[in-house]
């Protein structure tokens, strides 16, 4: 099974949407190894974002980090249907991966997989649902373009 993965360079501060191209790959456990030198640690340097297998309205792929502008009339979750909350026009929410409270859900369970955290309204998470994703646009990522996270007031 091939992972599709993207990888953010903290120290140079710039994506590298091509891994291999640079010796970054995967080991078996998860760590980021360069593979001319797999002994050095790499993980303080540099934040792998995974690939969701999924894609957003505009036929791109998405991965963790990205950060997705949700229209208010996708009717699907998070809207005025579901919650009875009145929303700006569209609001942005953040693909991540690992544990997570369904804010759909009373009990305490958590979940653990690809979730949507939405920034606009005290950070509440969700599954990150396909058939969302085909309706929203990833406008930018968490490292790149973290002024898409600024709530609005």
């Amino acid at each position: 099974m091939n992972i599709g993965f993207n990888v953010w360079d903290k120290k140079e501060k710039r994506m590298i949407e091509s891994p291999a191209e640079e010796d970054l790959f995967l080991s078996g456990n998860g760590n980021l190894i360069n593979i001319k030198d797999p002994m050095i640690y790499l993980m303080d340097r540099y934040i792998v974002l995974f690939s969701t297998c999924l894609l957003d309205k505009s036929k791109k792929e998405s991965y963790t980090g990205d950060i997705i502008r949700v229209p208010s009339d996708c009717g699907i979750v998070g809207g005025c249907k579901d919650c009875g909350s009145i929303h700006s026009p569209e609001w942005h929410e953040v693909i991540k991966f690992g544990k997570f409270k369904n804010m759909y859900e009373d009990d305490n369970e958590k979940l653990f997989g690809f979730y949507v955290e939405n920034y606009d309204r005290g950070k509440k998470t969700y599954p990150l649902i396909p058939s969302l994703l085909k309706e929203c646009f990833i406008v930018g990522n968490i490292y790149e373009n973290p002024e898409l996270l600024e709530v609005k007031k």
